[in-house]
């Protein structure tokens, strides 16, 4: 039971505490707001609202009171009698008896709550000394709640405001009711870090709201870091803001928000400063009024702009305020898209392509911005506005207005290499995936049709973007297609830049190279310019002149052709000598009725000439206006260099296997039109001096007019390794090449060498350059040079090379059919190494047997140009051997083959009667030698007497003195016998009918003698490195005595 009591107690004291937690004390004035330190007592207890008895008031009594509802000290002489509100409320509290140091009323001494009776009428009504008010610190009905006590102030904090409150306070201030509390974010918290603070706690007021926010109070300070001002808006509240001043928002007419529309301020009825709501600064006085609506103008010069790497950018770039001159980045805490746009459609920059947080440390004015759309400036939308906002994001903003585009190094404004301005710099885009769509959408925004087509055109040096265009609408602009990602395309070389011709696309021409009709093309259409004294005069026929890179106008006049007045252009243009080309000039479209009956006709000062450096073969030279240089490759096509070989006459463009990497580029690009004959009246397109994207890039071309075949050795006429000349080398050619018939005969025949016979086996070392011509496509044409064939490919690769053999050889020939000087196609050969064996190929050539006898002949007139003749083993008639014409310091050759006699033409009975008196000579020789010998012999014998050894050597003879005893030597050596001598002189015979030379020898030079034949023969060991090379020779000499009887 005690146990049960006790608990009873504990409860009880809880509940006390409890209630007297929720017990509130404040002064009622009778005006809902009024001043919260004036009026008379009424206590919240238990819920209920009740009174306070005057029986023992006192001083003290007087002191509590404005203690606890936190208003100072009482005011001598203030309190008063007054009546009951109403009779239905308690007197919760009498007979109070106060210290008046107490900090509630009921901590003063009393019988109890609702415990005294008290029957009056009437009840105190006090003032206590405290001035206390309640603002917001912003613009009018906006702003942080702050209070003020006597002069200081401080702000309530956010923690415990509720609607409730925050309604109390609006309509305390004359505001209306609440109508948003402002985020924290947009208060500068460095600014009331330092300001006092004052928690509110209305939870006593749960069954009724109390009069003043005061009220709500707990006089108790708390500058934690946890308090946090709390800042509203009111219905009271007016947003202003200036419009139509684009370079300075804070000038302009003053609009005020209402129901989310802007409507222009008419009077100027304003309590306060509207240019210190909108940030502006003070407001410059009087203010203007102009069709009864208010214009302002302020201190601040403020407007938005745009900056990128630190510059002024239009239409993208990083948001920043200038104020007065200096320049303050807009912070992005909370930035969104809707804020973007604003600063789009305020700087007249379009429509948003996108916008970006980038980051970066610095100094704000602004952030946490948060804009409807309908402002006229970022700047007076909602936001946080300091000069000390530490950034740590800024926002980037691209505008649809920031992207150009163009078609640049074409023929003309509407035809080009499509180039897009993005963010500062003309980029490209790839071909690979460009659509009609798109071609479309970039021709509408040129103004140059409706559709266009894809071309390729220069590449130029910019870099790509990568454009996604949307799906499911139909695209006007190319800004549309542009995103975040836009510029992380990183393709590779090889993509190529997208080139559009509209349809729109006109480009006038000359119908000559640089004289001619002005004719204009238009789409497939060709046109004519009208020629009259009105249509056609020296500035515009200087322009076209100009524009076609012609100089000026040496003459104009205008003709009347009946294929051409039919098709007039419908405007003519009329130029100053400043223009360069007729899209510049002003155009009438009224024309002369007369501007039919002619056109016009002009002949340039200047001219264009077009050739490749090496004849037929090399980069494309353009020279015109005194200057020459390259074409840029990159719209160089196999159609023009079609033209430019025929143009040459150098036949037909082959594939090239060098290119060149490096150029004088003077033209970036060439393009025919419908009436192009020459390549030389196309519309050219001039490289710029600072634009090196071609530089690396000239055009080139290998014509077949270049490509000639040889033997690989000059003297091997019509046979050997067969090299052709390629971009002014000379290169082997590939088995594979050879295999067809067309193509070994048109080699044969190009070199006059009649058809081919058979393909060689490549001799000699395999050349160091890999090149080799890989592929021949000729046709059967004995006319056809190799230039002629269709297909001439040169490659690197691996190949077997190979020799040809033709048909025809060089004529070889005697001067007397089968002996006489010899001769290769009619010119003499030189006796310099020539030796017996080539001798021998003649006659045998000649069907002539062999060569039996060489005979010297002094060299003919003109022996500077005849032919040195070096011959292999293999060789088996003398037109393979090598041969070359020079200059001959010995003899030419003169040659007897053996069927000389044979041949009716020559009276061979004198060489018969020689050879046989030769015989008889012989035969007599041999005998008295004989003799001789044996006399001798004999002689020495008997007499046992020294004698004289004959010698024959090397020609040396001893002469016979004792005739007596010579005589007695061929008689005692008898008569001999028949058969004898027969043997003898079928030996000698068999000795003439060798040929008269010497092994190991060459016979080459023939000299006479006296008493003999000298042969000059050459090294045995010969050299063929250089058939001008001629080995040393050594001298053989035999020699033949005849004895006379």
């Amino acid at each position: 039971m005690m146990w049960f009591l006790l608990l009873l107690l504990h409860l009880a004291h809880i509940e006390l505490v409890i209630s007297q937690a929720e017990d509130k004390l404040i002064l009622k004035n009778g005006n809902k707001g009024g001043y919260p330190c004036e009026g008379y007592l009424e206590v919240y207890h238990n819920n209920i609202w009740g009174y306070v008895g005057d029986t023992h008031w006192s001083k003290n009594t007087e002191k509590v009171v404005c203690k606890s509802t936190h208003c100072g000290e009482p005011v001598d002489s203030s309190v008063t009698d007054i009546g009951k509100p109403s009779e239905d409320r308690p007197i919760w509290l009498n007979e109070l008896k106060c210290e008046g140091d107490e900090s509630a009323l009921w901590e003063c001494k009393h019988p109890g709550w609702k415990s005294s009776y008290y029957s009056k009428l009437t009840v105190k009504k006090i003032t206590c000394s405290s001035n206390i008010t309640l603002s917001l610190d912003g613009p009018k009905c906006a702003g942080a709640v702050q209070y003020s006590i006597d002069g200081k102030s401080g702000y309530f904090c956010k923690d415990r405001l509720e609607k409730k409150e925050a309604d109390l306070l609006c309509k305390n201030l004359g505001c209306g009711e609440f109508k948003e509390i402002l985020p924290l974010k947009w208060i500068d918290s460095e600014r009331y870090r330092s300001s006092s603070k004052m928690k509110l706690d209305c939870s006593a007021f749960k069954n009724a709201d109390p009069d003043n926010l005061w009220q709500c109070v707990n006089g108790k300070q708390d500058n934690s870091a946890s308090c946090k001002p709390v800042s509203i808006i009111c219905e009271g509240f007016m947003r202003l803001q200036l419009k139509g001043n684009q370079s300075n928002v804070c000038s302009g007419q003053l609009e005020k928000e209402e129901n989310n529309n802007w409507v222009p301020v008419q009077q100027d009825n304003f309590t306060f400063d509207v240019c210190q709501q909108m940030h502006c600064g003070n407001s410059l006085s009087p203010n203007n009024s102009t069709n009864k609506n208010l214009n302002v103008t302020c201190t601040d010069e403020v407007k938005v702009v745009l900056k990128h790497s630190g510059k002024d950018s239009k239409c993208y770039g990083t948001v920043n305020i200038e104020v007065n001159g200096s320049d303050n980045p807009v912070c992005a805490s909370t930035w969104t898209k809707k804020e973007a746009e604003l600063v789009c459609k305020e700087l007249g920059c379009g429509k948003l392509i996108y916008t970006k947080v980038e980051h970066r440390n610095s100094g704000g004015i602004m952030d946490h911005v948060s804009c409807k759309g309908s402002e006229s400036s970022l700047w007076h939308c909602p936001a946080k506005h300091d000069k000390n906002i530490q950034c740590s994001n800024q926002p980037y903003v691209v505008c649809s207005d920031s992207v150009e585009v163009k078609l640049a190094d074409g023929p003309g404004r509407c035809a080009g290499r499509l180039e897009i301005k993005h963010e500062g710099q003309w980029r490209k885009d790839p071909a690979n995936r460009w659509t009609e769509a798109q071609s479309a959408a970039v021709c509408k925004q040129l103004e140059c049709g409706e559709k266009g087509k894809t071309e390729k055109f220069s590449q130029g040096s910019g870099s790509f973007l990568s454009i996604t265009c949307p799906t499911n609408k139909k695209i006007s602009n190319i800004s549309e297609c542009l995103t975040e990602n836009s510029n992380n395309q990183r393709p590779d070389r090889e993509v190529e830049a997208v080139g559009i011709t509209c349809e729109g696309h006109k480009v006038v021409f000359l119908s000559g190279t640089c004289s001619g009709h002005v004719g204009i093309e238009h789409g497939r259409e060709i046109y004519w310019l009208s020629g009259s004294n009105e249509t056609w005069n020296q500035e515009s026929a200087d322009t076209v002149c100009q524009q076609m890179h012609c100089g000026n106008a040496a003459s104009f006049s205008f003709h009347s052709r009946a294929d051409m007045i039919n098709k007039v252009w419908k405007d003519s243009f009329s130029c100053s000598s400043r223009k360069k080309s007729l899209s510049e000039c002003s155009q009438t479209t009224l024309l002369p009725p007369d501007h039919q009956t002619s056109t016009a006709y002009v002949k340039c000062s200047g001219n264009i000439e077009m050739r490749l450096t090496n004849s037929c073969w090399g980069k494309v030279r353009i020279r015109v206006e005194g200057k020459e240089g390259d074409m840029c490759a990159d719209t160089w096509t196999e159609d023009k260099s079609v033209k430019l070989c025929e143009k040459l006459n150098c036949g037909t463009p082959i594939k090239a296997h060098n290119s060149p990497t490096d150029g004088d580029i003077l033209f970036k690009s060439l393009h025919p039109t419908s009436q192009t004959k020459d390549l030389t009246q196309s519309i050219f397109v001039k490289n710029q001096d600072n634009d090196n994207s071609c530089r690396q890039k000239p055009a080139y071309v290998v014509c077949s007019g270049s490509v000639k075949p040889r033997f690989s050795i000059p003297s091997y006429k019509c046979f050997g390794n067969i090299e052709v000349e390629y971009e002014g080398k000379w290169i082997p050619v590939c088995e594979d090449a050879l295999k067809d018939t067309n193509n070994r005969n048109t080699i044969c025949q190009e070199l006059k060498c009649g058809d081919a016979v058979e393909t060689l086996p490549y001799f000699g070392p395999a050349p160091t350059d890999k090149l080799a011509i890989l592929n021949l496509n000729c046709i059967a044409n004995a006319n056809s040079p190799l230039s002629a064939c269709s297909s001439i490919t040169a490659s690197t690769a691996a190949c077997k090379h190979s020799g040809l053999r033709c048909s025809e050889e060089p004529s070889v020939s005697l001067s007397q059919n089968c002996s006489g000087e010899v001769r290769i196609d009619g010119v003499p050969v030189c006796a310099s190494n020539w030796d017996l064996s080539y001798a021998h190929k003649v006659c045998q050539e000649k069907l002539c047997g062999n060569a039996v006898f060489i005979k010297p002949k002094a060299p003919s007139k003109g022996s500077g140009n005849i032919y040195h003749v070096s011959c292999e083993k293999y060789h088996s008639i003398i037109g393979q051997c090598r041969r070359t014409k020079g200059k001959c310091d010995t003899n030419v050759v003169f040659i007897t083959c053996s069927d000389y006699e044979k041949h009716p033409s020559i009276s061979i009975a004198p060489i018969i009667m020689g050879v046989r008196l030769l015989v008889v000579v012989i035969l007599t020789f041999v005998f008295v030698r004989f003799c001789v010998k044996r006399a001798r012999r004999s002689r020495a014998s008997s007499r046992m007497l020294p004698g004289k050894e004959l010698e024959f050597q090397g020609g040396e003879h001893e002469d016979v003195t004792d005739k007596e005893n010579e005589m007695e030597d061929f008689s005692c050596g008898g008569v001999r016998s028949e058969a004898e001598l027969i043997s003898e002189k079928d030996d000698i015979q068999a000795d003439e009918a060798r040929p008269l030379t010497f092994p190991g020898t060459t016979a080459i030079n023939i000299n006479t003698h006296k008493d003999g034949v000298t042969y000059q023969v050459e090294n045995p060991v010969e050299s063929f490195d250089d058939i001008d090379t001629i080995a040393g020779t050594t001298l053989t000499t035999a020699e033949v005595h005849v004895s006379h009887t």
